[in-house]
């Protein structure tokens, strides 16, 4: 960002663009999955159609991120995020005119390549402004505005499915979407900041967006379709000669190079992953659980759900700020660790589990995640330089919808060998309990193995200065 030096008033509008639009899209993220019983129930869906209401949008995160975070680095970041936003708001507004399921889908894909383009590029036009000394505890503002939104989202969610209906969702994320485009048009700086010299790699981002794409697809309906397994090879075909052509390539969409040779950056961004492999399954899980097996409406599950993000939000500030004077790898794995104890809380639910049970287990699973978030994105950053922070923060952002994506996947999959394409408000209590003890002993493991993976590496001089 072409920001004056020690213009303070300029940093802190950056700050407050990375908290609206952080803000923006886990409202809209978290919201929605109070609705999933509503919409399977108007449309007659069954889970794995319906699942993909949310895997459909973090398929388009996930598939977007990288290449608009490179093309942010070569044109300019500012015009990425409000291009993005302006994607998303009208996605939202057209979903709110939704007939069926599979155009839900459609838009939500649409809407995820939105979400992909503000969301690799808000964070990077805010680090790019803030000292390295300084990163650390913006960080952790701008990741407690997106767990308030988490918090938000679940109660006001609920509310407004409870007594406006689902679509009323999309109508607010309208407006939410819109209010932030406006802030980012008026208040940001416009950008100076460009590469000189490089170009944009088109095979090398094409193979990517057709690899992941794949991928992502084949295990989404692998269970009910086991044809889709040739979708995984052939994606996993197209992601060897990717990986090969990145590392001849001049202009790489991903720096392989780093990954290969920096392994605090490598094996925080797998931590990354891992610690996201839970989120979107937890959530799905709890808003099935509560509404369907319990019995409660959507607003009142959805405040008992806001117990996680709500700790999210509170702790992460502190942990962020904790980074800047300690190790974050160190600050990272103890937060991954408290995840693995609340998701083995979980492996026992049933359909007579309290809700006091419940909710400790959540602000258990939330300080966790408080605690591993803002450091483990401290740790990542430090190891990379400022013309880098675009294309790193959208790799860390894809790992994070990766990581959304695959638990979706293992939910959906779960879901329908259980329960097979029956509609989930039709669907036995017990197979539904049994689902959800299966997934949430999936999620323990993979949380566990995070720890390993968070913990710090060899040092790397890159990182070291920037952390110092």
């Amino acid at each position: 960002m072409d920001l004056p030096e020690n213009d303070e008033k300029a940093v802190r509008m950056t700050l407050i663009i990375a908290i609206l639009t952080s803000f923006a899209g886990t409202f809209a993220a978290s919201a929605i999955n109070l609705a999933i019983p509503a919409v399977s129930a108007e449309f007659r869906s069954g889970s794995e159609l319906t699942g993909w209401i949310i895997t459909g949008f973090l398929l388009g995160n996930v598939v977007f991120s990288v290449p608009f975070g490179r093309i942010a680095d070569l044109t300019g970041r500012r015009r990425v995020l409000a291009a993005g936003m302006a994607i998303f708001a009208a996605t939202s507004l057209a979903s709110v005119f939704a007939v069926s399921t599979w155009v839900l889908i459609i838009l939500r894909i649409v809407q995820g390549l939105g979400g992909a383009m503000f969301s690799s590029t808000n964070i990077a036009i805010m680090l790019d402004a803030y000292p390295p000394q300084k990163r650390g505890k913006a960080l952790g503002l701008a990741i407690a505005s997106a767990y308030i939104g988490l918090s938000l989202g679940a109660p006001i969610g609920g509310a407004l499915n409870n007594y406006l209906g689902w679509r009323s969702i999309f109508i607010v994320m309208t407006l939410l979407s819109v209010i932030s485009l406006i802030m980012v048009l008026l208040k940001l700086p416009d950008d100076s900041r460009k590469a000189v010299g490089e170009s944009f790699d088109v095979p090398g981002n094409l193979m990517y967006i057709a690899a992941s794409t794949l991928v992502l697809s084949g295990i989404s309906m692998w269970v009910s379709h086991h044809w889709t397994g040739a979708l995984i090879l052939a994606g996993l075909l197209i992601g060897v000669v990717f990986v090969r052509n990145e590392q001849k390539s001049e202009t790489p969409v991903l720096d392989i190079t780093l990954l290969a040779s920096n392994k605090n950056y490598a094996f925080s961004n797998i931590a990354t992953f891992l610690n996201y492999a839970f989120v979107a399954g937890l959530t799905y899980y709890l808003s099935i659980y509560l509404q369907l097996v319990l019995g409660l409406n959507s607003m009142i599950s959805g405040a008992i759900m806001m117990s996680q993000p709500l700790f999210q939000a509170i702790i992460s500030p502190y942990a962020g700020k904790l980074s800047d004077r300690v190790s974050p790898f160190k600050v990272a794995a103890a937060g991954m660790a408290i995840c693995a104890v609340g998701l083995f809380g979980f492996c026992f639910i049933s359909a007579n589990t309290s809700l006091a049970y419940v909710i400790v287990v959540l602000i258990v699973i939330g300080t966790g995640f408080g605690v591993f978030s803002s450091p483990n994105s401290n740790a990542i950053m430090s190891c990379v330089g400022p013309k880098d922070f675009s294309a790193a923060n959208s790799f860390q952002t894809t790992m994070r919808n990766l990581g959304q994506a695959v638990s979706l996947c293992i939910v959906t999959s779960i879901m329908t060998a259980h329960i097979g394409d029956t509609a989930l408000a039709d669907a036995p209590v017990s197979g539904l309990v049994l689902s959800m003890r299966t997934g949430f002993i999936i999620f323990t493991v993979l949380s566990t193995i995070g720890v390993f993976f968070s913990m710090p590496r060899t040092s790397s001089r890159l990182c070291d200065s920037n952390l110092e």
